[in-house]
């Protein structure tokens, strides 16, 4: 005789047949630098816990990202990890809005929220498989004990083609100082004007005068989505100096250029970051923006590494 007919919701069926294996998943937004962010915490947490890195990128195919012209890029990296099938875009969604709650339906993922942009939190490295990460996760503790595993996922040189062959000489062939300024819409949106602010004059000139004194002969290399700008501020600084044209099309040819070099000025900028982070020298210097933030009240305590001069 045949068990009586159980009915199952459709919401059932599909977290039955998603959450069997062992898996973690990153909300990815932002720009190139918020995205790598998400990813190295989340393939930190995959690798350690030995479960598939799951990407959800729909925040980029939805109106209520605040009509950003951003686009997904970790695509073009050699990374380790797939985006959501639509049955698990459906579970991310349950889960950040609170509804699978109200709904008293449990998913097979624990929301980990990361509260404060630039503050570490520990807990997050104990968490076991079956987590749906959402934040920014700007600090590299969150993964400097796979430090070379991220090195190698993110670093891409095949990206350069026969036009970037002359300047990926001159930066191997010289004591190579990348400058990253960061203006965009730090300038043109009142609202990451307020956040973040631009980094003066002043702390490129304290930060060429530093490594003036420490290397010899530099060469610098300015990177700016305002190039005209650089060029009419930044010609001077000192030593051979080359004006970088943003890759607008693809942000991860200048961030290799960057991570190249064997030196770093960075503005308060998570792309920036992330050219200084992945420069594998170990001599490096890395000039950092003391004040990250302009507005006081968010904190940047873990933000920038030990090993980073901040001025």
């Amino acid at each position: 005789m045949n068990p009586p007919y159980q009915k199952t919701s459709v919401w059932e069926i599909i977290l039955i047949n998603n959450g069997s294996k062992k898996k973690v998943i990153a909300k990815i937004y932002g720009g190139l630098g918020n995205q790598l962010f998400q990813y190295a915490t989340g393939r930190r947490l995959a690798f350690i816990t030995e479960s598939e890195l799951l990407l959800d990128i729909t925040w980029f195919t939805r109106k209520k990202n605040g009509g950003t012209t951003r686009k997904y890029e970790l695509g073009a990296l050699p990374i380790n990890a797939r985006i959501c099938s639509g049955y698990e875009n459906i579970i991310c969604r349950l889960t950040y809005s609170g509804l699978a709650r109200r709904m008293g339906i449990k998913t097979p993922f624990e929301l980990v929220l990361d509260n404060e942009k630039g503050v570490f939190s520990g807990s997050v490295l104990n968490m076991e498989s079956g987590i749906l990460l959402y934040g920014h996760w700007q600090s590299e503790k969150y993964f400097e004990d796979v430090a070379d595993l991220i090195r190698s996922e993110l670093q891409d040189f095949s990206c350069f083609d026969n036009r970037d062959k002359d300047v990926v000489n001159k930066i191997k062939n010289t004591n190579s100082v990348a400058i990253h300024v960061r203006r965009g819409d730090y300038v043109t949106s009142p609202d990451a004007a307020a956040t973040h602010g631009i980094c003066p004059l002043s702390y490129y000139a304290k930060a060429v005068k530093f490594i003036s004194k420490k290397v010899n002969n530099p060469c610098y290399f300015i990177f700016s989505d305002d190039p005209d700008w650089a060029m009419n501020n930044l010609k001077t600084v000192g030593g051979e100096v080359f004006i970088m044209r943003n890759n607008l099309d693809n942000p991860i040819v200048d961030l290799n250029l960057m991570a190249l070099c064997k030196h770093q000025i960075i503005a308060n900028s998570s792309f920036s970051w992330w050219g200084a982070w992945l420069n594998t020298n170990p001599m490096k210097i890395v000039i950092a923006p003391k004040q990250w933030f302009l507005n006081d009240k968010i904190k940047s305590s873990d933000l920038i590494p030990d090993a980073w001069e901040k001025l």
